[in-house]
């Protein structure tokens, strides 16, 4: 709905950055109805999770596929990235401390860089 009321609202970007997973699963379909919203008209990039929870695995691998099987899809790995770097994550491994935000904004910077 979020997205459906930007698009009303005449302000939602060409560019689309979604990252989900941090907080619980959600199914395929569920994202293929997201993606079938923002359009073939848009640069979408999506962001893979690291999180030490049950659902991290299947959320990763909904968002590889969906890449994968959608050209106008762009995977960011922040999975791979922080690989090892516990120095990025607060005593949940889920919140960043500066280090990880330093480390995810520039990431995430050098893959919206034309």
């Amino acid at each position: 709905q979020v997205i459906k009321d930007l698009q009303a609202q005449g302000i939602l970007g060409k560019t689309v950055i979604i990252e989900l997973g941090g907080n619980g699963a959600f199914t395929e379909k569920q994202f293929m109805d997201i993606l079938s919203i923002l359009g073939n008209d848009r640069r979408i990039v999506i962001i893979n999770a690291r999180v030490p929870k049950p659902w991290e695995s299947a959320v990763n691998q909904i968002l590889a596929r969906t890449a994968d099987t959608h050209p106008d899809v762009e995977l960011v790995d922040w999975y791979s990235a922080s690989s090892g770097q516990n120095e990025y994550f607060c005593a949940d491994g889920v919140h960043l401390k500066e280090a990880g935000v330093k480390a995810y904004v520039s990431l995430l910077a050098n893959a919206l860089t034309p």
